[in-house]
């Protein structure tokens, strides 16, 4: 039977379909169960023991589980065991091993003497004398315990086949006998008797190098049972991990613990490359190898991947995609530059300002002048002082210190005179020119003390 299964793989945009079959029992990663006097039937897909009168326990078909082990009893084949079939004090034994059918009789049971002999299931095939009577309804009574239930039971027509499993095994003697009315309807014709295997397999010789198998507390297992194959850490199993007491063999199929390495490839990559990727060198558990983009491309994620306790690379979702500018990122420098242009014309607009500013108050008149001024003429009638020279040029400083005093007669020389003072050329020699010292001194502050 198929099953779709969609798994979808956001690699690149691909979208990956993986359509799986169901395997069959033989086909499979649990080991094959080899039944003694039984074989698997690959058209009905179950298990079936090769003769008509032996008889199949557990389950006719078996489904290999994730961990490699079995779900449901392992089958087992069994013979019948001889016994002694007794009727109304009579033994029927050998007419009914001879294939003869016996009537029921009387209401009185039939009895199977089995000597202390353990047993697990009974088959009693009945013949009805006409084709419309039905199934007749058996009772079973062991050690005084009557058992009522019907397993397996088939009815067809007039022949009517009772089988009865018993969950443990049974010792003593069976009776058996039919509901009123229906023993003079039937014939018996055949009786069997089973019992299950009483194989053991010893386990207490077995040696697993880099690992340890479970249960480790017993010296022998029973049929049916398993056991368990586990490895130590950094070592995986090379083999399989269950087997089984009877159905397979404990001393040729047991595993082997290997170190864990990676030896496949690692899953390629559009446009990248794994950087120390070496084909001949083995990867041990936990190795990590590292993926790189080609020219022009870059990585979406981490790409690094390590080797697993399964011997297989981690997946991981690191792709190279093609390098574009991201416009965000056009946006964030175009804005960047608008605001830094801004920033700087805002600087440049204060800078000139102040210096605006500054120049302005340099030419401002000194008021501390008038302040000393007014001093001067204090006590005398206070008229409008003069107004301030400007400020002299270095020429003008240089044409004035052209002027010479007279030493004695505190007259001027008849040196050169700057024409821009506008100074008489005709004054006479004794003409005085008186200088306060207060004069002196407010025209020392002026134009300095040279």
């Amino acid at each position: 039977m198929w099953k779709k299964i969609i798994y979808q793989l956001t690699y690149t945009g691909l979208t990956l379909i993986f359509i799986c079959k169901r395997v069959q029992n033989y086909n499979s990663r649990c080991p094959p169960i080899t039944v003694k006097d039984g074989i698997f039937n690959l058209t009905e897909n179950k298990y079936k023991c090769s003769y008509g009168n032996y008889y199949l326990f557990g389950n006719e078909t078996l489904i290999c589980q994730e961990d490699g082990s079995w779900k449901g009893e392992v089958p087992y084949c069994a013979n019948s065991i001889s016994a002694e079939i007794w009727k109304d004090d009579h033994d029927k034994t050998k007419s009914l091993n001879s294939n003869k059918c016996i009537g029921a009789g009387t209401e009185g049971p039939w009895e199977i003497k089995l000597f202390e002999k353990s047993f697990s299931a009974i088959r009693i095939e009945f013949k009805a004398y006409q084709s419309n009577v039905g199934c007749p309804i058996v009772s079973l009574i062991i050690n005084n315990n009557r058992y009522k239930e019907r397993r397996k039971t088939s009815c067809d027509r007039r022949v009517t086949q009772f089988t009865y499993e018993f969950k443990n095994d049974m010792t003593g003697n069976i009776k058996f006998f039919l509901s009123k009315n229906l023993w003079h309807e039937f014939e018996v014709c055949e009786i069997y008797i089973y019992s299950k295997s009483n194989e053991k397999c010893p386990i207490a010789s077995i040696n697993l190098p880099n690992g340890y198998i479970s249960p480790s507390n017993v010296n022998s297992i029973n049929y049916g049972e398993h056991v368990l194959f586990n490895c130590n850490e950094g070592f995986q199993m090379n083999g399989y991990r269950y087997l089984y007491c009877g159905v397979t063999n404990l001393s040729t199929q047991i595993p082997q613990c290997q170190q864990i390495q990676c030896k496949n490839s690692p899953m390629k990559v559009l446009n990248g490359m794994w950087e120390n990727w070496n084909q001949s060198r083995n990867y041990s558990l936990e190795d990590e190898i590292h993926l790189i983009c080609d020219s022009g491309y870059k990585l979406n994620a981490t790409g690094s991947i390590k080797c697993l306790k399964n011997g297989e690379w981690s997946h991981t979702h690191a792709a190279c995609l093609e390098w574009k500018f991201p416009l965000y990122l056009v946006f964030t420098v175009v804005i960047a530059v608008i605001t830094l242009l801004i920033v700087l014309l805002i600087g440049l607009f204060v800078i000139f300002k102040n210096r605006k500013k500054r120049s302005s108050s340099e030419e401002t008149k000194p008021e501390h002048i008038y302040s000393e001024i007014d001093e001067m003429y204090e006590g005398e009638d206070k008229e409008e002082p003069p107004p301030l020279p400007k400020p002299m040029t270095n020429r003008k400083i240089d044409r004035l210190q052209s002027l010479t005093y007279i030493d004695n007669n505190n007259q001027f020389d008849r040196g050169p005179i700057d024409t821009e003072q506008n100074i008489n050329r005709n004054v006479t020699e004794d003409t005085t020119l008186k200088i306060s010292d207060d004069v002196k001194n407010v025209s020392n502050e002026l134009y300095g003390s040279d």
